[in-house]
């Protein structure tokens, strides 16, 4: 960027303080100039959490960041309005013209493109599931205090669409990324459903869900005592949102794996999550295991032989390393190895509460009795020179097993399936990392650039990542922005060499996803944040609401687990 323009900027880190940001600091967050005097997230204070009631969140508990110049000048323009009051001399946005080229067109029923602008060739599918939302907690009866220990709920979406929409405009709506919003859906009784879970759980969980209406109007729970009902919950849009998400990844595979298009790579943005979803019983916000699912369609629809479930959110996915191991050694379907990433003392094994098992299960690196497991704990670091050496000395083993798994593969197509969680974000809420144990923004997009350098040398190039967990706004918008540009290639540091000049953007996406956001607030914008925002926010609709408070005395008393 050739000059420094003339603003006047105060920061807006919350909707009621006004922070006075110093020129030198102003100038160095545009430019790029090193800079010490002032730290935005000394005024941050915690991570939001979609509640609006200050109270941090966690699963089912009640505790409950290259230069900013180095981003196209046709891109950045001027920084944001809400984030900075800035008053430009000569600086215009033609909102209008912006906004048209954010249009979607639907061409049919049941799935809508967001063609932008094509100087590229499209290399990233972006598949939405537009029934996600639907899946909503309706326990009206419940005390107020208890809805801030919701955490997996319809408001993840919207924050997952600002990380697509800011991965798309900071890339400069290229063409390289393309969005498909789709309500498809995928049967429970399906063949690819059955060969996971079998025939009894799927049909459980139908019934569960055609009851619940009347569960919940009489006051009681609408899921088994024997089930965490802190963590999971049931209602009529659970399973128009459950199909969605299978048929979303569906989407996803049949884009990668189709020789007519020139798209390897895909993430899905859908809910309920997976990994935690054991054969038959669900844990930890998930129903189904979505990601398995994917893999038996891959293998009866496109032939797949051998899959790699790369998995790297805060948690160990238990459900997914446990069928792995269930279906061991089945010669008819395709070889799958799991290797995780993750807090060895969160959920499923938090202290004092796991079971020996349970933390065996999360330590277990085997490749013997036809099994290929890996597991990898996360450590805390002090600077990110100490996290670069962990990232090479340590988590980088987990390509290192990949590969020699995929060295083995069969004589047919390969693919590299990621469970892509967000909740080990240096911006999730504190409730949720209370074991001080996290990931730079950064490491997304290098953890997901390596996944497709592995993809490229042993399976044509193909991933499909399926949204898991991630439950701030700022840590599911980041970290979906850093992922997408992982699946680039592009390194999240190219455009945000510095946590200062990332920590004043963030605010603006956050803002992006609440309700009261509209177009009128880019007025002032010349940015590529404004068409970020009003792209977020075209490609999923605002959530229902959750229940106001209690309007009668519960029956049942909810199971809100330590996690």
């Amino acid at each position: 960027m050739s000059q420094f323009p003339s603003f006047s900027f105060t920061a807006l880190l919350d909707d009621t303080e006004g922070i006075e940001i110093p020129d030198d600091v102003v100038r160095a967050v545009w430019e790029g100039v090193p800079t010490e005097s002032w730290n935005a997230g000394e005024h941050q204070g915690a991570a939001q959490t979609f509640n609006d009631q200050g109270t941090s969140s966690g699963i089912g508990t009640p505790d409950i960041k290259q230069e900013i110049s180095s981003i196209p000048s046709d891109v950045l323009g001027m920084p944001l309005r809400d984030t900075f009051h800035a008053n430009p001399a000569n600086d215009s946005v033609d909102l209008e013209a912006a906004l048209e080229r954010l249009k979607i067109e639907e061409p049919d029923a049941t799935s809508a493109k967001l063609p932008l602008q094509a100087k590229a060739v499209p290399q990233v599918l972006v598949v939405i599931n537009s029934l996600a939302v639907q899946h909503v907690f309706s326990r009206d009866w419940v005390p107020k205090r208890h809805l801030a220990y919701i955490v997996e709920r319809p408001e993840r979406m919207r924050a997952c669409a600002m990380g697509i929409g800011a991965a798309i405009a900071l890339t400069g709506d290229d063409g390289r990324m393309v969005v498909e919003k789709t309500e498809k859906r995928t049967s429970l009784e399906s063949d690819y459903v059955t060969k996971v879970h079998g025939k009894d759980w799927p049909k459980q969980l139908s019934q569960l869900c055609d009851a619940a209406p009347t569960a919940l109007a009489d006051g009681k729970l609408e899921v088994p005592d024997n089930w965490n009902s802190g963590d999971i919950y049931l209602c009529p849009g659970t399973i128009p949102a459950v199909e969605g998400t299978l048929g979303a990844v569906e989407t996803a595979i049949d884009r990668v794996f189709d020789k007519g298009q020139s798209m390897r790579r895909a993430f899905v943005g859908a809910r309920p999550p997976g990994h935690h979803c054991h054969v038959d019983m669900p844990s930890g916000f998930c129903l189904l295991n979505n990601v398995h699912v994917g893999i038996q369609y891959a293998a009866t629809k496109h032939g797949l032989t051998d899959a790699v479930i790369l998995d790297f959110d805060l948690h160990h996915g238990d459900g997914s390393q446990n069928i792995c191991w269930q279906l061991r050694g089945d010669t008819d379907g395709p070889r799958i190895g799991y290797f995780s990433l993750h807090d060895v003392n969160s959920f499923p094994t938090e202290p004092e509460v796991a079971t020996p098992a349970a933390v065996a299960d999360a330590s277990t690196c085997v490749s013997a009795h036809g099994a290929f497991i890996w597991n990898i704990h996360l450590e805390s670091y002090s600077t990110i020179e100490e996290f670069d050496s962990l990232y090479k000395k340590k988590y980088s083993t987990l390509f290192v097993k990949a590969r020699e798994f995929l060295s083995k593969r069969r004589n047919g197509p390969a693919a590299i399936f990621l469970s892509a969680g967000f909740d080990a974000s240096e911006y999730e809420d504190k409730g949720m990392q209370r074991h001080g144990v996290h990931v730079p923004t950064e490491f997304y997009s290098r953890f997901t650039s390596d996944a497709v350098d592995l993809a490229n040398e042993f399976c044509e190039g193909r991933v499909v990542s399926v949204l898991e967990g991630g439950y701030a706004t700022t840590a599911l918008a980041s970290g979906v922005m850093s992922h997408l540009l992982g699946l680039l290639q592009i390194p999240l540091t190219k455009y945000f060499p510095s946590s200062k000049s990332f920590d004043i953007l963030l605010p603006e996406l956050v803002r992006g996803t609440r309700s009261r956001w509209s177009s009128k607030n880019a007025n002032n914008i010349n940015s590529w944040l404004a068409n970020a925002v009003n792209l977020g926010r075209s490609l999923v609709p605002p959530p229902p609401s959750l229940p106001s408070s209690a309007t009668a005395s519960p029956r049942t008393r909810m199971v809100l687990r330590n996690r």
